[in-house]
């Protein structure tokens, strides 16, 4: 679930890179620095909107009825993806004993067995934000995926199986009764296996308004559960640049799920890239009232509140984020950015140094402290930042052009020279 790089331009010629907002409820989405022409609204869309809820009601499986969805929206299905879905749930059918009535141990057993079969059908559990047809095809499947398939084999067979929303996670629930039920972790085969309410609360730090709001622990039904499918299906038009059609499907996936404080989040980050970025801090402040932990919102509403010049906003929200997760090395990132626009050199030099600490991969965060080193005199250490940053992104353009400012000042000026020959050639045509 990764962020995005991007660069903000200072004064001086030097660049600052603060790191964007990304994806959250499912992860990874390409950079991209192109303004994607968005694709017209096609019928199959409006046919998908006219008819969701008579689809929701039919007897058609859930697994099918999202690969219906991701066909019409050409988002890679094929006939072999059913196929491969048909001998998943056929394997199901002979392996599963169905009852009336089911025990706890039954319970235990049927989910076990079908994670079992999943694990033979050579899945592999990752953290992505594939479709279902992606899923069936790489074999790589996140919680998302898992649970439609789980539900997919209880549809088939008729178990009272459910999703259950958790923050940036779900799981299945058998209910055995109207007060009895059992949790089924399944991310993988090794960590399939049953959890109570407490420790999910425990582990994921679940806000007790959030299952006030049914934003967490809310067993879903079937309506709720297509509203998460058509989140993912929004999340891969946006990968694809269809932000006007990424945005059509988050509203329909908010209209039949109103409490996924995800959704918000991630419709935010959509509208933040068009540039409404008053609607995108609704969607923030939504997803934070739905949920007071939604990390990746605070995250996300601190890079609107600093592109508007809220430094303050943008900075308390950033603390809150570090706060619910301080292993981010990009809320530490942006947080120095925040201090650096308010003048705060050493508050920005110890937020880059925990930023690299934590990652020290990151590229910009190496360029971002050569700037500040540089503005307090620090040759020397701006050379080695800005040397180390270039490794880590050899096409780094404004890694090279800094570094050249820098070596200017040093008087190495043939070094100067080059590192501004190459920073023309980078930046060439842009």
């Amino acid at each position: 679930m990764g962020k995005k790089a991007n660069a903000i331009i200072g004064f001086g010629g030097l660049a600052l890179a603060a790191a964007l907002a990304g994806w959250y409820f499912f992860q990874n989405p390409v950079p991209s620095n192109v303004t994607h022409k968005p694709k017209e609204a096609s019928s199959a869309l409006a046919d998908i909107t006219d008819t969701l809820q008579e689809r929701i009601a039919s007897s058609r499986n859930i697994a099918y009825l999202a690969l219906d969805l991701e066909r019409e929206d050409n988002l890679g299905v094929t006939d072999e993806d059913y196929q491969l879905l048909d001998k998943i749930l056929d394997t199901a059918k002979a392996r599963i004993t169905v009852k009336q009535t089911y025990s706890k141990n039954d319970a235990y057993k049927i989910l076990t067995t079908i994670a079992d079969i999943i694990d033979e059908f050579g899945f592999e559990g990752v953290v992505n934000s594939d479709p279902l047809n992606h899923t069936l095809k790489t074999k790589k499947i996140d919680c998302n995926e898992y649970t439609l398939l789980y539900l997919a084999i209880a549809e088939h067979l008729d178990i009272p199986l459910k999703g259950v929303n958790a923050p940036q996670h779900i799981f299945v629930r058998f209910v055995l009764s109207d007060n009895d039920y059992l949790n089924w972790e399944c991310v993988s085969r090794q960590q399939s296996k049953e959890l109570s309410n407490e420790l999910y609360i425990k582990g994921l730090n679940i806000h007790p308004d959030a299952i006030r709001s049914g934003a967490a622990l809310k067993t879903l039904d079937r309506q709720q559960m297509v509203g998460r499918i058509l989140t993912e299906n929004a999340s891969a038009k946006s990968k694809k640049g269809d932000l006007e059609g990424a945005l059509v499907y988050f509203n329909q996936a908010i209209k039949l799920n109103p409490n996924d404080a995800n959704a918000y989040n991630n419709r935010g980050n959509a509208k933040r890239k068009k540039g409404d970025l008053e609607g995108a801090l609704e969607d923030y402040d939504t997803a934070i009232k739905l949920n007071p932990n939604e990390v990746n919102a605070y995250y996300n509403r601190g890079i609107v509140k600093s592109e508007k010049g809220d430094l303050e906003g943008a900075r308390a929200d950033y603390d809150q984020a570090i706060k619910l997760n301080p292993n981010d090395a990009n809320a530490y990132n942006n947080r120095g950015y925040a201090k650096y626009k308010k003048g705060d050199l050493e508050g920005t030099l110890a937020d880059y140094d925990q930023a690299i600490k934590l990652n020290p991969n990151h590229a910009n965060v190496y360029y971002n402290r050569g700037i500040v080193k540089s503005e307090k005199g620090d040759l020397e250490g701006a050379l080695e930042d800005y040397d180390t940053a270039i490794k880590l992104n050899p096409n780094h353009a404004n890694a090279y052009h800094n570094r050249g400012y820098a070596k200017g000042n040093k008087g190495y000026l043939e070094g100067a020279l080059e590192d501004y020959d190459m920073y023309k050639r980078l930046t060439k045509g842009k």
